[in-house]
């Protein structure tokens, strides 16, 4: 396939995108074929799979995230790679890479899917990130994306404050940017802050690190404890094998009550929840691994099978998604709470 057909595809992803293009069956196959002809291990997997055809999103094989450690998925030249984000990793293991040949895709999704789940217009405002930027963590995809928030929402006064010294004087609502474990790091160092009303959160990660385990009710509980609304707490569901994001609530507002929250997929995204067996879609109610689609992932694999449990559900606005259950029992522990859990206690 030519350069042209690459132009074709990326034109294409574009205006799922911004909502212009809405036959995500199509895309997907697209995308499917471009994949095929350019990554020579999934051809190699496809074919071992003996796949069927292939006319809807969900007939796409999906690789697992495991296959990100061992072996080089690229859809593309790898002299063409642009950039390269790494998974958190434990000590000793190997850590998977997702390798992209350009990032202009991702940043539009990135952005498109962060504005829609706080509601941003093109107004600066008070953003401040627990997180490093990716001047500091430049593997990092989180790093990245939090990044492109600084860059297009905030004012002379946001950026990076791995240490929260800023939370604490605040004169006007915020966006605040963290992962859970840092999260509940900085509330249990300064339980006496107060936050000016209207201020929001964007929390994500797992709540699972190599030394410490919080519950999301009790980091909940700590939000209310210092005058944060929890209905402002916007969940991110996100990982490195992923261009695209999941988010628990829309225009910065989300269920107070955390059992009513579903991870809803961007409009271009989608995820299927199955059996660990067969690979077949879930009764309703029933849990199973979640499998996630995203076109956006075009340099790489679009179809990624997670060791994530969730349930399908559907959100307050009718939006289907998933409510996240956890890991599968001895699967090995990942994620950007951990990448920073180490930063926490330096």
């Amino acid at each position: 396939m030519s350069e042209h057909h690459l132009e074709t595809l990326t034109q294409r992803i574009e205006r799922s995108i911004e909502g212009l293009d809405t036959d995500l069956d199509g895309l997907a196959c697209a995308v499917y074929e471009w994949q095929r002809h350019h990554c020579d291990a999934y051809d190699r997997l496809c074919s071992h799979m003996d796949v069927g055809p292939v006319r809807r999103w969900q007939d796409v094989p999906a690789v697992p995230t495991q296959a990100f450690r061992t072996v080089d998925l690229r859809s593309h030249r790898p002299a063409r790679s642009s950039a390269t984000f790494r998974t958190s990793g434990t000590t000793g293991t190997q850590a998977g890479e997702h390798h992209f040949q350009d990032l202009t895709l991702y940043r539009k999704a990135a952005l498109a899917a962060f504005g829609g789940a706080f509601g941003l217009d093109g107004a600066r405002r008070r953003c401040i990130s627990l997180i490093p930027g990716v001047d500091e963590q430049p593997d990092s995809s989180l790093s990245q994306m939090v990044t492109w928030v600084l860059e297009e929402w905030g004012d002379e006064a946001s950026g990076v404050d791995r240490t929260g010294e800023t939370l604490l004087g605040l004169d006007r609502p915020a966006l605040i940017l963290g992962t859970s474990l840092q999260l509940n790091d900085w509330l249990s160092r300064n339980p006496t802050a107060s936050f000016p009303p209207e201020t929001a959160v964007m929390e994500t990660g797992g709540f699972k690190g190599q030394s410490l385990e919080i519950t999301r009710q009790s980091l909940h509980a700590a939000y209310r404890s210092v005058g944060i609304d929890t209905r402002r707490v916007v969940g991110e569901y996100g990982m490195t094998e992923l261009s695209s994001q999941w988010y628990d609530g829309r225009d910065c507002e989300a269920p107070r009550r955390l059992e009513s929250r579903v991870y809803v997929p961007p409009p271009w995204a989608r995820t299927r929840v199955v059996d660990p067996v067969h690979l077949n879609d879930t009764a309703d109610g029933e849990p199973g691994l979640l499998v996630h689609y995203d076109p956006v992932n075009w340099g790489s694999v679009q179809a990624i099978r997670t060791s994530d449990v969730g349930i399908r559900a559907r959100d307050e606005h009718g939006r289907e998604g998933f409510r996240y259950l956890g890991r599968v029992p001895g699967a090995r522990l990942r994620g950007c709470s951990m990448r920073f859990e180490g930063i926490i206690a330096s």
